[in-house]
Parts: C-alpha cells; structure tokens; sequence
C-alpha cells in the first residue's frame, strides 16, 4: 500500500512542479508508473499463472506450441521465447516501459492543458482496473500496441468510406491484427475507425445511443447471455465466461455514475462544437460505458472495456474542458470524490496475498 500511495502522491507533486508542461507532466508520470508496474511482483491475480506459463514456454531449448494445450495465442509463445535468456522479471519490466510509452504518446496526441490531464492519469493510474490489466498481460501488450496504432485511424483523412483503405488505415489493421496474436479479443478493436462515422450530431442518433445504453444496463441479462451463446457457441470458454455471476457491493454507486457519465458525455456531444478527435475520444468512451453496463448480466466482458481505459478517463478531461464554469466544478468534484473513494479501499483488509504491491527486489 505504502509504494501505491507514493506513486499517487507523486503524480500530484509532478502537476505542481510541471504546470505549464504537459509534455513534461506526461513523461514523468507515466516514467513512474512504468517503474511501479515494471518492477511490481506477485501484484494481482495473474501474476504468478503467466510466470508459470514464462518458465514451461522456457523450460527446454525447443519448446513444441500447441494452440489446443497451451491456452495462449502464439504471438504471446514467441514474445516469451524472445525473453527466455533474460528471464520473466525482465520481460515484466519491458511490457510495463512499452505499456506506459504507449500511453505517453496517447495523451500527447491531444494537446490538453495540464489541470485538464491530472484528472485523466491520476484517475487512470489509481483505478483498480489499471492493475490489473497489468495483471492480464497478454492484452496488457494487446492495448498498448493498440494505443500505439490510434494514431493511424484518428489522424488519417477519414473523411470519406474510401479513407477507411488508406496506408495509415491499413497500418492500424496491421497493428491489430498483431495485437490478437497477443490475446484474439483485440479483433474488436478493428472496430474503432468505423466509430468515427457515426453522425453524433444528430440527436435522433444520440437519443438511439441513450436508449441503447440503458436497455443494455437493466435489460441486458434478458438477451445477453444468449448471445454470447450465439458468438462462442461450443467453446470451452462458455461455461466459465457464463459461471461468474455480476455480484458488486457497491452496485448502486456504480451504476449512478455510470448513468451521470453517459448523460454528460452524449449532453457534450450535441451541444458543443468539438474536434473531430476530441468527439471520437466520447464516441469510444460510450463503446465502454457499454462494455462496462454489460458485466451486469455477464461479468467477463468487462474485459473488452479495459482496452478502452485510457479513453474513459481522457473523456473525462474533454469534458470538463468543454463544461460551462458551473456545470464543470460540480462534475469536476463529483469526479474526485469518485476518485477518491476508491483510493480508500487500499485501506480495507488484505484477503489474498497478491492483493498487496510488492517489488521484485523483495525476492532478489
């Protein structure tokens, strides 16, 4: 707890030390939080499971992969293989600095002032789901090489269905497609360009969106297990995706603020002029909120909105940038008060071992 603290209190000092500079305030927290998840051990649930996995794809010179046993994309076997002289602490390190650089140079796309981006990192970096997508490190690498290729489909032209086959289009698709050797769940994420044609001005649209969020949230458990029937069929995968039931003590805090988000992200969108970019960034954070509803009826989809994360608390930043004086302190507090409610359960009692941050030189 005390090294979690620390880097929470750090990233507050970086925005006093660095107020104007939002390149410098980026670069220095997400160096921090490279380290702290670079060097972390035995730090959430999978920790020890893809260690394990590390030392049999390492255990003899030439490992035989099969796809039906090893329960891993090969992408993943041959990224292991790359690090088997160096060793598991080292191949941690380097996914963490890749994972962390990748987010650097996704919040530096947006030119956002500084008071602005504190609540986005700090938010990110204090989130529960931070660690432990840490923790699933095959879609650990999966979202940072897909941050790392937002760029090619934000910043092409897109302006036309044509656009959707251009170079930097298709380098993304490139990019992804590496991404599902990694983990295959990244193959949604092919998705994303499309988002940018979705005429988000039209309030008929944001309505339909509004609707759909809201049957998703409370009417979901009617239709969504029978489609993931539908999508895995005979799986294996199914009865454990099915098994987990969406149980959350806090259930009614959470809900309100996910209602309270999505009614201010869609009131954004058709009252303001934004950037193209600034409105995809809502437009992708709304995909979440989605993903996020749907663990209500079937828990493990919530695994789709961690590559997402990073577009859920930037969304929060452009909001407040765009909210009027009044509107943007009460949501600016709500936010924090948010926040910091869930800083305080690192103060509730340790139940498992990997549930307490430890480093690597604790076992050195």
């Amino acid at each position: 707890m005390v090294y979690t603290l620390v880097l929470y209190f750090i990233i507050v000092i970086l925005y006093f030390v660095f107020p104007k500079s939002e390149k410098k305030f980026l670069g220095w927290v997400f160096i921090c939080a490279g380290l702290y998840l670079g060097v972390r051990y035995n730090y959430m649930p999978d920790y020890i499971p893809y260690h394990r996995t590390f030392d049999m794809f390492n255990s003899v010179e030439q490992y035989h992969y099969n796809p039906e046993t090893d329960h891993a994309e090969y992408g993943w076997f041959v990224l292991n293989r790359l690090f088997r002289s160096s060793g598991y602490f080292t191949f941690v390190f380097v996914c963490s600095c890749v994972f962390a650089y990748a987010n650097y140079k996704f919040f530096d796309l947006y030119k956002i002032e500084c008071h602005y981006l504190l609540v986005a990192v700090f938010g990110m970096v204090t989130c529960a789901n931070f660690s432990i997508l840490s923790s699933a490190q095959r879609q650990f690498v999966a979202t940072a090489l897909f941050l790392l290729a937002y760029r090619y489909c934000i910043y092409g032209r897109l302006l036309i269905i044509r656009d959707l086959l251009s170079y930097r289009s298709i380098l993304y698709y490139l990019l992804i497609g590496l991404a599902s050797t990694f983990h295959t769940s990244a193959l949604i994420l092919l998705i994303i360009p499309f988002l940018c044609y979705i005429p988000y001005k039209n309030k008929l649209i944001l309505l339909g969106l509004g609707a759909f969020f809201f049957a998703v949230l409370f009417a979901g458990a009617s239709f969504l297990p029978k489609l993931m029937n539908s999508v895995i069929q005979q799986s294996n995968s199914y009865e454990y995706l099915m098994s987990v039931v969406a149980t959350n003590e806090h259930t009614f805090l959470g809900v309100s603020m996910m209602i309270l988000r999505i009614l201010i992200l869609l009131y954004v969108l058709s009252k303001y002029e934004l950037p193209r970019e600034h409105a995809i960034v809502l437009v992708i954070a709304y995909v979440s909120a989605i993903f996020t509803a749907s663990t209500y009826s079937v828990v493990q989809i919530d695994r789709l909105s961690f590559y997402l994360i990073t577009f859920d608390f930037l969304s929060y930043s452009i909001v407040l940038k765009y909210l009027s004086s009044l509107y943007r302190k009460l949501y600016g507090g709500i936010i924090w008060v948010w926040y910091l409610w869930g800083i305080s359960k690192l103060f509730q009692p340790i139940v498992y071992d990997w549930q307490e941050y430890k480093t690597i030189f604790s076992v050195l």
